[in-house]
């Protein structure tokens, strides 16, 4: 089958089970199974339906080193055809000339949907339904999580800095934007907050919400949870399975291990490098990321006084995105934020 279908095929979407038949690889995971593979075939996507965690993790990867993870709240139930729902609307998709990338984020979606609709006429399997191709208003598609994560700062941000130089970095390339201030004003929270929502929307970016999970469930965003920060899973219930939803790791694989059982979207470690913003956190080695790698499906987030010239060592090491505050936003003008998200952005672009 590798040799006489594969060479003939963009893409093929294997779970994880039928990837480890295919790669002759019993207990391999999805990396190692992808890697004995892509000589055979330009694209692999290999989906995580039959695993057991609350969050399904799809990992698409490229013969030329690049790939693009989705998630999507796993559904209750057992669905038959959701393996030939995703490959048909992956095939009308492509077919139309849309570009991998996005084709592969549109058929995640509009399978998701299909099982979140389906029917069950008896006592076996749900059957999935006929859905729409596009989110239902309000309803956000399933964002890749690779590329540039931007972390605000409310003071290098001082002074009506906060919008003009976050929405720099978002037309510079930016994919998350975490909004973070540590003041107390809930009020200046909620109106920046807002704006900065509609500066996402209008970029095709995700707005995430630092440390409060609530201030995320009123304007429909994301968040992100510091260790004691609260809970991943009770941030999850709050927020629905749609909602991008990540967590620190600091140096430590098992925090990683049980955050994703509780529900992340994507795990952050670091700091890898000397740090502004967290100069006394502890310190992580690049090895972990190795580690992470091969125990997670989640996405990677490194943070840590993360710069232009280090950032290539962590995306080389299986970094998803390179979370970034000085390197990005300490800046004479917006305009050299713009410069510096591109450069960021384009740390990522398949070569």
């Amino acid at each position: 089958m590798r040799e006489r279908l594969f060479a003939v095929s963009t893409i093929a979407t294997p779970n994880l089970p039928e990837a480890r038949i295919l790669a002759e690889l019993p207990d391999g995971s999805a990396d190692q199974c992808a890697e004995k593979l892509l000589p055979y075939i330009r694209h692999l996507l290999i989906t995580g339906g039959h695993g057991a965690e609350h969050q399904v993790h799809n990992r698409l990867y490229s013969r030329d080193g690049s790939r693009h993870d989705f998630t999507c709240q796993r559904l209750p139930g057992s669905y038959h055809g959701s393996g030939c729902t995703l490959a048909s609307a992956l095939a009308g998709r492509l077919a139309q000339g849309e570009e991998l990338v996005s084709a592969v984020r549109s058929a995640l979606d509009y399978t998701w949907r299909t099982l979140r609709d389906a029917e069950r006429p008896g006592h076996g399997q749900y059957i999935p339904g006929a859905c729409r191709w596009t989110p239902a208003e309000g309803e956000p598609a399933m964002t890749p999580l690779r590329g540039l994560y931007a972390i605000t700062d409310s003071q290098l941000l001082a002074g009506g800095r906060l919008l003009p130089y976050a929405e720099a970095a978002l037309n510079g390339g930016a994919r998350l934007l975490q909004y973070r201030d540590k003041s107390s004003d809930d009020a200046l929270h909620q109106r920046e907050a807002e704006a900065l929502r509609e500066l996402c929307e209008r970029y095709g970016a995700t707005l995430i919400i630092n440390d409060d999970a609530e201030l995320a469930a009123r304007l429909g965003v994301g968040v992100h949870l510091g260790q004691g920060d609260g809970s991943l899973a009770a941030a999850r219930a709050l927020l629905g399975g749609q909602a991008i939803i990540g967590g620190t790791c600091h140096a430590r694989l098992g925090l990683a291990l049980q955050a994703a059982k509780e529900g992340a979207s994507y795990v952050a470690f670091g700091r890898f490098f000397e740090s502004h913003t967290k100069p006394g956190a502890p310190t992580a080695a690049l090895e972990l990321l190795d580690q992470a790698k091969s125990h997670l499906q989640l996405p990677l987030v490194a943070i840590g006084g993360v710069t232009l010239d280090n950032a290539p060592q962590l995306i080389t090491r299986g970094a998803d995105m390179v979370a970034v505050v000085h390197a990005l936003f300490a800046a004479d003008s917006a305009a050299e934020v713009e410069r510096r998200a591109r450069a960021f952005a384009a740390l990522f672009a398949p070569h």
